[in-house]
């Protein structure tokens, strides 16, 4: 097997996005609730606590399943197909005499 290039797995950048402007906003939030706190208005501080802990779980949510899309791919020319399902590659396209592998997700 001769590996002839390497494709990068992708990052969703929008949802890395989203993630941050909402850590930030919960960031907002969480001094408005220790405002809130220190002026005495209970109730409100609880809400802004409410509203600090949805925002910061929507923020880890949206992060972390940003960061990688697709797997590594590889663009390969093969010789011994047996190599490839040996060392846990499935191929994914063919192209001719070239043809695109990436990790399998069964192992």
């Amino acid at each position: 097997m001769e590996i002839l290039n390497t494709i990068p797995g992708s990052v969703d950048a929008f949802g890395t996005f989203v993630g941050v402007i909402t850590g930030l906003l919960a960031i907002v939030l969480l001094c408005a609730a220790i405002a809130a706190f220190y002026d005495s208005e209970f109730g409100i501080g609880l809400l802004a606590l409410l509203v600090v802990t949805a925002t910061g779980l929507f923020s880890y949510v949206a992060i972390s399943e940003s960061i990688v899309k697709s797997p590594t791919q590889y663009e390969v020319r093969i010789t011994d197909y047996n190599v490839i399902y040996e060392k846990g590659y499935e191929i994914i396209e063919k192209r001719g005499d070239i043809h695109v592998i990436q990790k399998s997700e069964a192992k």
